[in-house]
């Protein structure tokens, strides 16, 4: 197969660049050329806004959480009858030998493998939470292992609950679960925080919130008798009774394999390729926002026309 252009990613990004290469003249693939097409890994639209509980505020209109603007965009990429191939992820891309105006792109679509080539490629895959890389992490996962503070604030009302981290995030899921009385005790391998002065100075006066600053987590105990978790063992020995756990240590990139090193933070941060561009999460390691990737989204569509000459405004 061949196209003339290839959006990896369907989170706001990849929504954006889609929505804004049929501004540019472009259509759906097998539609006639200019052509484009979408590819996403996952089986739904949004990405990581269905991580996020909190409202966007910063979206206009503002939305009421990450899933209430992921429905809005669905509502929109149906109006404009597109979809990405769901299930279809992307291993490999890299000029063709001695033609630079083509990119092979290797994907997977299930058990079959298969490549497609195509004028420019725009790489909007996101990022992925960072994990502790324990088991429980998995399999105790929705129940003593929380995924959001917020979405889950009643099922851990009262309860003892570690948090490890020491972002915005962390901090921000402590005084949401502190304020319903859970007791809380936040983890943080370094020994000062890395958010808003604002969470500090709430975290450091906090009745139901115990600090462990140059603490790092050795191992949970989780029985596999119940879905909550049983205790947190720091490296120092120190066992802290617990029912709950939540990691927020940051994120990773979650890029193809391309033929240029990314960035020192695994994020693709530098100028890859004339006919290469990365754009929303996986491209942004200190500013991730959703206005962010939907500028991203509509100046990759614009640049993807006017390198290949067909740029219709």
């Amino acid at each position: 197969m061949k196209t003339d252009v290839l959006v990896v990613g369907a989170g706001v990004a990849g929504i954006s660049a889609a929505i804004w290469l049929v501004d540019q003249g472009f259509a759906l693939a097998p539609d006639p050329r200019p052509n484009f097409v979408w590819l996403e890994a996952s089986h739904q639209l949004g990405g990581v806004l269905h991580q996020v509980h909190n409202p966007l505020t910063q979206c206009t209109p503002p939305a009421a959480n990450g899933g209430d603007l992921a429905a809005r965009l669905t509502g929109r990429v149906a109006e404009l009858s597109l979809a990405p191939c769901f299930g279809t992820k992307v291993l490999e891309a890299a000029p063709v030998p001695g033609d630079p105006t083509t990119i092979r792109v290797d994907y997977a679509h299930g058990q079959v493998r298969d490549s497609l080539d195509a004028h420019f490629l725009i790489v909007a895959t996101g990022t992925a939470r960072r994990q502790l890389g324990l088991p429980v992490e998995q399999s105790h996962l929705g129940g003593g292992v929380a995924r959001s503070g917020r979405a889950e604030r009643d099922r851990f009302r009262g309860r003892r609950v570690v948090i490890v981290g020491g972002g915005d995030a962390a901090l921000e899921n402590a005084l949401l679960l502190a304020d319903v009385d859970a007791q809380v005790t936040l983890v943080h391998r370094g020994r000062s925080f890395s958010a808003r002065r604002r969470f500090q100075d709430a975290v450091g006066v906090h009745a139901n919130i115990t600090l462990r600053l140059a603490a790092q987590v050795a191992r949970v105990e989780a029985p596999e008798t119940t879905d909550w978790i049983e205790a947190v063992v720091l490296d120092s020995g120190e066992r802290i009774p617990a029912d709950g756990l939540l990691v927020r240590i940051g994120v990773d990139a979650v890029v193809p394999r391309l033929p240029f090193a990314p960035g020192a933070t695994g994020f693709l941060t530098e100028p890859l390729h004339e006919r290469i561009l990365a754009i929303g999460d996986c491209a942004c390691p200190d500013f991730r926002a959703v206005p962010v990737a939907m500028g991203q989204g509509a100046a990759a569509a614009r640049t993807a026309a006017t390198v290949l000459g067909l740029r219709t405004r």
